[in-house]
């Protein structure tokens, strides 16, 4: 290699760096040791709508199932994070109890405040679309990884 090539490796080596620190800092920056989730699903999300720019199907015979894929997981990834936030949204649509004020030790020694239903009925409901929105949740992750792991090989080749 003369060197005239070197340095334009180096050069060019140095600069998506730089590039690179800048594009990933905002998701390392608001990761923390004990949050895998956050971090896992950021990472692949921010990997993701990088490939998603991609022209695939310019590039590989069959390239449009690449990009059918890496919109999907997109949109899965998107969809769990919707899931995450109807929280609140769930929380206000059922009839619910209040909290009371004065703080309960439970068994670790934390401290919760006791919650108390407006009925019996209404904490049923809750818990019941609490569960389902879990459950569906849970098989959009284990979609968006099954995919991953069955078709992912050949997107970063």
């Amino acid at each position: 290699m003369n060197k005239i090539n070197w340095i334009k490796t180096k050069y060019y080596n140095i600069t998506i760096g730089i590039h690179n620190i800048f594009q990933w800092l905002p998701i390392i920056w608001k990761d923390r040791e004990w949050e895998y989730e956050y971090f896992t699903i950021q990472f692949i999300y921010k990997k993701l709508k990088l490939h998603q720019k991609r022209p695939y199907d310019k590039w590989i015979v069959d390239g449009w199932w690449i990009t059918r894929y890496i919109n999907l997981c997109i949109w899965l990834i998107e969809e769990e994070q919707r899931m995450e936030n109807l929280e609140d949204e769930l929380w206000n649509s059922c009839e619910h109890g209040k909290m009371i004020s004065n703080e309960v030790p439970n068994k670790d020694g934390y401290y919760s405040l006791k919650f108390e239903w407006s009925s019996v009925e209404a904490e049923k409901i809750y818990r019941d679309i609490q569960k389902q929105r879990d459950i569906r949740q849970k098989k959009i992750h284990h979609l968006i990884y099954h995919i991953l792991e069955t078709r992912a090989g050949f997107w970063w080749d």
